[in-house]
């Protein structure tokens, strides 16, 4: 298994000293999933925090079944794929603002080692440290800033 102390220079960890690092590792729990798994479906609840360790997924909008079980996950394109993102971004990161279901399924193309800390745990580490709490929310703001910026929506 990878060591999650690693993540200290991934966005979501930046500036976040190894005090802190070391409380969320302890709370991190880490998965694999194969190419072609679904790792969040839309409109599922979730209720964690994921950063990217290792590999690639897609992110598609809408119903997954329009495309074959059998076609190769790098030729997937299509009007329903939103993005690909890969090793040390977040997934979750919405939900666990907002606590709405997932606003779109992610699946991975290439095997794939994900990190994720439940939205309890994660919160009980922030509620410890303030300083912690303005860097990790300031970093999630920024990767929603970037990925509202690469995906056209807004360009101020």
């Amino acid at each position: 298994m990878p060591d999650f102390n690693e993540l200290h220079d991934r966005p979501l960890f930046i500036g976040v000293d190894s005090t802190a690092l070391n409380k969320f590792s302890r709370v991190a729990s880490y998965r694999e999933y194969q190419p072609g798994e679904v790792i969040i479906s839309e409109g599922e609840q979730k209720d964690s925090l994921m950063v990217i360790e290792s590999g690639q997924v897609e992110v598609f909008k809408g119903d997954l079944s329009v495309y074959a079980e059998d076609q190769k996950i790098a030729t997937l394109s299509g009007d329903r794929k939103f993005c690909d993102v890969f090793r040390g971004d977040i997934l979750g990161e919405m939900s666990l603002i907002d606590v709405e279901p997932a606003s779109a399924t992610v699946r991975a193309a290439t095997k794939v080692g994900i990190w994720s800390i439940d939205r309890a745990d994660f919160a009980a580490v922030l509620r410890k440290d303030l300083t912690t709490y303005i860097v990790v929310i300031t970093n999630i703001a920024r990767i929603l800033s970037r990925r509202l910026r690469d995906a056209g929506k807004i360009n101020l």
